[in-house]
């Protein structure tokens, strides 16, 4: 994955938060580190933590955030695309 694809991906997730109405702090901070991981990750760097951690965020907002969950699954399929 190259940094554009990684930036643009951060980007959206972003956008998604933004909207996703009201969280609390800890989800906020859960999901600001997750974007953080997102944005590290490159050839060779093993996303397979990172895609478990987004697992079990979909897993916590599938209730009361589908538009965030939805989101968070499309990262996942998309690190899985390239390998991450």
């Amino acid at each position: 994955m190259t940094s554009p694809d990684i930036l643009s991906l951060v980007k959206r997730l972003h956008e998604t938060l933004a909207t996703a109405g009201p969280l609390d702090d800890a989800a906020q901070a859960e999901l600001r580190a997750l974007a953080a991981d997102i944005a590290r990750l490159g050839p060779g760097s093993g996303g397979s933590g990172v895609r478990e951690r987004l697992a079990l965020s979909v897993e916590r907002f599938e209730a009361t955030h589908p538009t965030l969950a939805q989101a968070l699954a499309n990262v996942i399929d998309t690190l899985a695309l390239y390998g991450l």
